[in-house]
């Protein structure tokens, strides 16, 4: 962190984006290790001189599916009027996922690990450059001793698409909330992680949590105007929270965490980059309000500390967020499932030299038509505000439809329909909102 606040920032090639985020990432789930250790080896030792003689329960389990789907998709490059006319096409998928899963039992402990990997390939008729394919793998493991619980997780996705970023004619066809799914679908690397540590007490709880997230884009960069050149990007945090039982579903928690948002200098002048450290201290709340729904919520003030030596003229060094994430989700009846969600944050943009604040609200409806039909509603609701001397407020509205047909068991048939809508609405009326339709359908099958 000491490197970001006395402007040790890494030239572009110099060192791969995020190793010494996953350096201290690794530091710190070793110090975290060697204390879940010590705590379930004793309660182990504990265990197995208590428990009675029951023999352990083992279990492995597979699980494998196929998918196909075809859409039309009016507005891949998320541009405006003519432009988005031109850019129309067919897209057709081919998919197929893998997964084990084992558990084991037996009394005072259990332990599950599950391995995922899935592959995707895409096609696009009429943008034979926006095609890719895309392989994700997914690995968990969860222990239990006692009042000892240790979850971890890592995933990884590589996309190999082309290593030709996109060009625009003018900042004007920079869309609204940024070129995401254009971006995405070139070649590029995704990595998160996350742990914790946890030990619960009669009345109170406390735990240490960590989670990082990187991307590595494979693209070349150019000195070509409009050429978009991206910028590798990383986010890591960790700290501890102590919870208050206050209730047989309800702990109220207070923690603190440490982060580092790793953003390299680009790779052509201006040489501006607004890595940080940043720090928070929140309150949170986990309570089950019965009747199968369940609240969970944490807010605090978060601050950001930039090294103004990497900044542009005029901008702070010093910024600071009320961060807040929270969700809800239960049953409206019989037949209905709703879930909210809602969160703010900073986030490093991945064409440098900028930090948005990210603002986004979830909804999501499932609603079941009969024994083998459903109906999923979905809305996302996302403000980018970027600072100065940028001075800009995107906003977007994704509404999404789903029907689901199962005519068969490990059988289903997907029909859906999704809408976007982008504007920048300060200042307003620059010309750059777009809008776009994707329709079709697919089938999956699982073993």
């Amino acid at each position: 962190m000491q490197a970001f606040m006395h402007g040790g920032l890494r030239r572009p090639g110099r060192l791969r984006p995020g190793c010494a985020a996953w350096m201290r990432l690794g530091q710190q789930l070793a110090a975290a290790a060697l204390v879940a250790v010590h705590g379930l080896a004793a309660g182990r030792m504990e265990s197995s001189d208590n428990a009675d003689r029951q023999p352990a329960n083992a279990t492995l389990t597979t699980h494998w599916a196929a998918s196909a789907r075809v859409w039309h998709d009016d507005n891949p490059l998320q541009q405006r009027g003519a432009v988005a006319a031109d850019q129309a096409s067919a897209v057709a998928s081919l998919g197929v996922r893998g997964r084990l899963d084992w558990q084991h039992a037996e009394p005072g402990f259990s332990s599950q690990a599950r391995l995922q990997a899935d592959s995707q390939w895409v096609r696009y008729a009429a943008l034979p450059e926006e095609s890719f394919s895309r392989h994700e793998a997914n690995a968990a493991f969860r222990l239990e001793n006692g009042p000892w619980r240790v979850q971890l997780e890592a995933k990884g996705r590589f996309t190999a698409g082309s290593r030709e970023a996109p060009t625009v004619r003018s900042p004007w066809q920079i869309p609204p909330l940024g070129d995401t799914e254009a971006r995405d679908r070139r070649r590029n690397l995704r990595l998160q992680e996350s742990f914790e540590i946890r030990r619960d007490h009669e009345r109170w709880v406390w735990r240490l949590v960590g989670r990082g997230k990187h991307q590595d884009f494979h693209t070349r960069h150019r000195a070509q105007p409009g050429y978009r050149n991206y910028v590798d990007r990383a986010d890591l945090r960790a700290g501890p929270d102590v919870g208050w039982k206050a209730g047989r579903e309800a702990v109220l928690w207070f923690g603190y965490r440490a982060g580092v948002q790793d953003q390299p200098l680009p790779p052509l002048p201006p040489f501006l980059s607004e890595a940080n450290t940043y720090h928070r201290i929140h309150v949170g709340l986990a309570v089950g309000l019965g009747a199968g729904w369940r609240f969970e919520g944490i807010v605090g003030p978060e601050l950001h500390l930039l090294d103004p030596k990497h900044l542009a003229p005029g901008a702070n060094d010093v910024r600071w967020l009320p961060y807040f994430r929270a969700e809800l989700q239960g049953r409206l009846g019989p037949a209905t499932r709703l879930r909210l969600q809602a969160s703010q944050e900073f986030v490093p943009s991945s064409s440098g030299r900028v930090l948005y604040r990210n603002l986004a609200l979830r909804a999501g409806v499932e609603q079941t038509l009969g024994r083998n039909l459903s109906l999923t509603a979905l809305g996302d609701l996302r403000e980018f505000v970027y600072p100065r001397p940028i001075g800009r407020t995107d906003l977007g509205l994704r509404p999404e439809l789903r029907l689901t047909w199962s005519p068969a068991p490990g059988l289903r048939i997907l029909a859906q329909w999704r809408f976007t809508w982008a504007e920048t609405v300060a200042p307003a009326d620059t010309g750059r909102g777009y809008r776009r339709h994707e329709f079709g359908g697919g089938i999956e099958a699982e073993f």
